[in-house]
């Protein structure tokens, strides 16, 4: 999908953050949204590491755990989470960005940690902004900017 928008809600009392992944598949321009929340891992404190469960996850599926690879929080954010699937696992990746592009020295920082962590070649980059996504981009508080699926 493209124009994706992550918005994220810290709930004060409970640290439980509440998400809402939104994203429009140009081809037929659907909406797809999700919603799950996020708690830190109490076996990784301090470490950036989630636990996130979305809404459609069956209860009996574990919650998959997201670790953060890098941020800089008025900027961008790189993720990456890997959850078994069986036999198999699936490993995913995102650079969120505060605005449908990233900039001057965010870029060279962000595809840094992606070369230390991860396979840039596997990324998939997002159609953001205004020419794709409407007034909507300018209204969002984390743009998916890439995404890995391995």
């Amino acid at each position: 999908g493209d124009c994706v928008v992550v918005n994220y809600a810290l709930n004060q009392t409970s640290g439980e953050v509440a998400i809402l992944n939104r994203m429009r598949v140009l081809a037929d321009d659907a909406t797809v949204e999700a919603r799950g929340t996020a708690v830190t891992d109490p076996e990784y404190p301090g470490q950036g590491v989630l636990r996130v469960r979305f809404e459609e996850t069956p209860p009996e599926v574990p919650a998959s755990y997201y670790r953060i690879l890098g941020v800089v929080y008025d900027r961008y954010a790189v993720v990456w989470s890997c959850r078994e699937n069986g036999a198999n696992s699936v490993e995913s990746a995102w650079v969120l960005s505060r605005a449908p592009t990233l900039e001057g020295v965010s870029v060279s920082i962000v595809k840094a940690i992606i070369d230390q962590h991860l396979d840039h070649d596997s990324f998939t980059i997002t159609k953001q902004g205004e020419q794709y996504c409407g007034g909507a981009a300018a209204l969002t508080t984390s743009i998916v900017v890439f995404i890995l699926s391995v």
